[in-house]
């Protein structure tokens, strides 16, 4: 597999790597780095070539609900692992350490959601439903400091990034892909981030990722999860901003922050 990066992020290359290899520390099965280059010799990106992963990308297959709820309990197991890895500050980091870090995770979703709806507003948002989602906000601020710990997030694991087998025992997860948005966060964040964009209501992926993560979650779990969820739409949101014809994507989770803002 050979992954070019946007020219306007080089740091993506080597921290893409970096957390390829604390991930394969605790056992989370991702590609082999096999050659990197930042040298634009021959092509105008970084690349990074990587092994050839088993398996097929979850969106691929056509899942009974049986099937999903398997796929999700195996996701769930390895976000746990994910998050295995405690970190000391929270935000983004490289090989040095923490970056720009944040010593509570309030202050990196203050500051998170402080950018994320100026993006909203510049790009066209509404003012009435950015005022609902800062109330809501508000609302959820005891939630969101109840996090005990910064802890590795991939920030990303979709259907499109995780590979899986079906194995004599069921389904197995055999790659765990495109984690260069890793971030140092709360896990109910990730956890949050994979049931708004990937479990998407359904109830047996939703049971599923829940029994796969096993550790008890603290009691707030849900009041934080919906106030991290309306972070990932907003982020989404902006991007299909940017995005080529993404008027209809804007329009459908304009309704999730609606839904999630309770301004509907």
């Amino acid at each position: 597999m050979l992954k070019l990066f946007d020219p306007e992020h080089r740091w993506q290359l080597e921290h893409e790597t970096l957390v390829y290899e604390r991930l394969r520390r605790v056992g989370v099965p991702v590609p082999d780095v096999l050659l990197t280059d930042a040298g634009r010799e021959g092509v105008d990106a970084d690349w990074m070539l990587m092994g050839k992963l088993a398996g097929s990308i979850v969106g691929a297959l056509d899942l009974t609900s049986q099937d999903a709820r398997e796929i999700y309990r195996a996701m769930g197991a390895t976000l746990r692992s994910i998050h295995s890895i405690a970190l000391e500050h929270f935000g983004y980091f490289d090989r040095r350490g923490a970056v720009d870090p944040f010593a509570t995770n309030r202050e990196l979703m203050r500051a998170w959601f402080e950018r994320d709806l100026e993006r909203f507003s510049e790009a066209g948002g509404s003012s009435r439903l950015r005022a609902a989602v800062e109330r809501r906000v508000e609302a959820g601020a005891e939630a969101i400091a109840g996090c005990r710990g910064a802890v590795l997030c991939h920030n990303d694991l979709h259907e499109a990034n995780i590979l899986v087998v079906r194995a004599p025992s069921g389904w197995a997860v055999t790659g765990v892909i495109d984690a260069g948005g890793a971030v140092a966060a709360d896990p109910l964040f990730d956890l949050a981030r994979t049931d708004y964009w990937s479990c998407r209501g359904d109830p047996e992926k939703r049971a599923g990722l829940r029994e796969g993560y096993a550790e008890p979650l603290r009691a707030d779990f849900e009041a934080a999860i919906s106030v991290y969820s309306l972070h990932h739409a907003l982020e989404l949101w902006s991007w299909f901003a940017r995005a080529p014809a993404g008027n209809r994507m804007q329009e459908e989770i304009a309704s999730d922050l609606e839904r999630l803002a309770g301004a509907s």
